[in-house]
């Protein structure tokens, strides 16, 4: 707005972009107040492509990412983009295209602020040009930066705030509250997702696994099933081979106790009855976790995976519970939450293990990787990754934290948002 205000009547328009429609509107509500506020505001349509005008003749229409096609037209003076590392590829070229002409005359100056989000996206693509290019100026905030902007009341110049540091600060010290409460949320959330949601970084998925496995850590060979705590069975329908994980939960902590693995294109039947067969009790409950994919109906048989195994685990078990979602998250949310219980970001908290049995799913947290340059998990060794995404399912239904699902832990702190990134080119 300052901009705008200090160009005067360009030729130009400007434009505030956002990732969605809904969010168009939220903008050029707060623009438009604070435009009246200090009496520069002229007048606002309300039809589309809606516009305010400031009273020196400045022009801004907003416009939102999510269809390509919004962000195309004549040269513009400048932009926001709003949440950038949302916009698609083909969003961002079209954006950066419509300031071709106006560079040349001294404008086409853009702003972009937002959240670290996927790896390989377009925004991150923005960013790491943004570093290497002597006309952008980079901020970028963390939780640290937020911490220093809150008073302490310790001493003089406050403690600087480093996660471990929350205990040498008073019960009522402000910034001790906010460190404590960012090192509350490093014991129960992944490094990966600390990293980003917290320092604004992105990691090198070429320097970092999958899983946040350490053997001397995990691999136990005293967990065994416990006595009046439910089974949880859970499932990957993948055909050869086929891998279903046996473990149990109680409170934070979870672990895998055995595994069932078929190879040669078994059927659902023939697990179900291998699983019966080492677990078979009238009085024991068991919970079914698994891939949504299991609820698709054979052509054939008119049947589903899930209702084989109901049919056959009914029998031998006082209660079955079937707890599968309609549509899988995503996988950045299931190897997010897997990792938050293998090791949490403070590096100080453990709440998964598994008994050297478990050697398929061993080899998976040990092996599986990344495809270069994205957040997806590489399938290329058809003997990698089921037993690990059987266990995923079931530690998001239990643990996880969003993605059309109600989930049962209470991890929440007041620390949303703590890390942003700015990028003014």
């Amino acid at each position: 707005m300052t901009e705008m205000w200090h160009a005067g009547d360009l030729p130009w328009l400007w434009w505030s972009v956002a990732p969605t429609y809904e969010l168009t509107e939220i903008s050029r509500e707060y623009f438009n107040a604070a435009a009246s506020d200090v009496g520069i505001l002229s007048h606002a349509t309300r039809t589309s492509p809606k516009r305010t005008v400031l009273t020196n003749g400045a022009r801004v229409q907003f416009r939102s990412a999510d269809d390509p096609g919004n962000l195309t037209g004549r040269p513009i003076a400048g932009a926001l983009g709003d949440e950038f590392t949302s916009y698609s590829s083909e969003a961002m070229k079209n954006l950066f295209a419509r300031r071709l002409e106006t560079v040349r005359h001294g404008w086409g100056k853009y702003r972009f602020i937002g959240n670290v989000t996927d790896l390989g996206c377009a925004g991150e693509s923005v960013w790491k040009q943004a570093e290497h290019d002597p006309r952008t100026t980079l901020i970028r905030w963390t939780w640290r930066t937020r911490a220093l902007e809150i008073e302490c009341l310790c001493c003089d110049g406050g403690i600087v705030p480093e996660l471990g540091t929350g205990a040498q600060h008073a019960d009522d010290c402000s910034r001790g509250v906010y460190v404590r409460e960012v090192e509350l949320a490093a014991d129960r959330i992944s490094r990966s997702e600390f990293l980003a949601t917290f320092e604004a970084e992105w990691e090198s998925v070429n320097e970092l696994p999958v899983y946040d496995f350490v053997r001397d850590l995990h691999v136990n060979a005293a967990v065994e099933v416990r006595d009046y705590v439910p089974l949880d069975l859970s499932c990957d329908w993948n055909v050869d081979p086929m891998c279903w994980v046996v473990g149990q939960h109680h409170g934070e902590e979870s672990w895998a106790a055995d595994e069932i693995v078929t190879s040669g294109g078994a059927h659902t039947d023939e697990a179900a009855r291998e699983f019966v067969r080492r677990y078979g009790d009238k009085r024991q409950h068991v919970n079914v976790y698994g891939d949504a994919t299991g609820k698709s109906r054979d052509t054939r048989s008119h049947t589903n995976d899930y209702e084989i195994l109901l049919r056959e685990l009914k029998p031998h078990f006082a209660h079955v519970s079937l707890l599968v979602p309609l549509a899988n998250g995503s996988v950045k949310l299931r190897t997010n939450t897997f990792n938050a219980r293998l090791l949490s970001a403070s590096r100080r908290v453990v709440r998964y293990q598994i008994h050297p049995r478990c050697e398929r799913l061993i080899r998976d947290l040990a092996k599986v990787s990344k495809l270069p340059g994205t957040d997806e998990i590489d399938k290329r060794d058809k003997t990698l990754t089921h037993a690990s995404d059987a266990e995923g399912y079931r530690l998001v239904w239990i643990y996880g934290t969003a993605e059309g699902k109600c989930y049962t832990s209470s991890t929440s702190t007041s620390t949303s948002s703590p890390s942003l990134m700015d990028i003014r080119s």
